[in-house]
């Protein structure tokens, strides 16, 4: 199976701008904007069909036959993560100080899972597409650049935020 997965993003260096080009105060300040999905089909070969295995049935001798050895979802979709992301960064002489600064939200739906079944159902569990999630946070970066002589030496504080929410799980049928 095949999916596509777009993406796109923007970004705009207004210190590249006429009316920046001679300030003091900054030598790099960018705005970013991004959007974009992501597939995971991590879940092992054809997850939505049916597979046999080839085996051995004794009966008044070995007999070869085929068997099903787990249970399949036909309508098994990609897991897919969508992205939508706003920053910007900032710089003053060459890095001596830097300040980088981004919120985003991501999404993740039809996440794939492999729900427990019972071991008297002799087969094993299907992937399903399980539920949707959705990660929301802030991400900081300060930043110091300078040498000393032929020492150059960089200095980085990071600091984040997460927030993470389950919308939705599918309930067993």
């Amino acid at each position: 199976k095949w999916a596509l997965f777009p993406s796109a993003s923007l970004g705009w260096r207004i210190s590249e701008e006429s009316f920046l080009r001679g300030a003091n105060w900054t030598d790099n300040l960018k705005l970013r904007a991004s959007w974009g999905q992501l597939g995971n089909q991590n879940i092992g070969l054809y997850p939505y069909q049916d597979m046999l295995s080839i085996t051995s049935y004794p009966f008044e001798s070995l007999d070869p036959g085929v068997q099903l050895t787990a249970l399949r979802d036909r309508t098994l979709k990609w897991e897919t993560t969508t992205v939508l992301d706003f920053g910007f960064d900032y710089s003053l002489r060459g890095g001596l100080l830097s300040l980088t600064v981004d919120w985003f939200n991501k999404v993740t739906d039809n996440i794939l899972y492999q729900i427990p079944v019972p071991a008297s159902v002799g087969l094993s569990a299907p992937t399903v597409n399980y539920g949707k999630m959705k990660n929301t946070g802030w991400e900081f970066e300060i930043g110091h650049r300078n040498s000393i002589g032929e020492l150059v030496y960089n200095v980085n504080f990071n600091l984040s935020t997460f927030k993470n929410e389950v919308l939705s799980v599918k309930s067993p049928s």
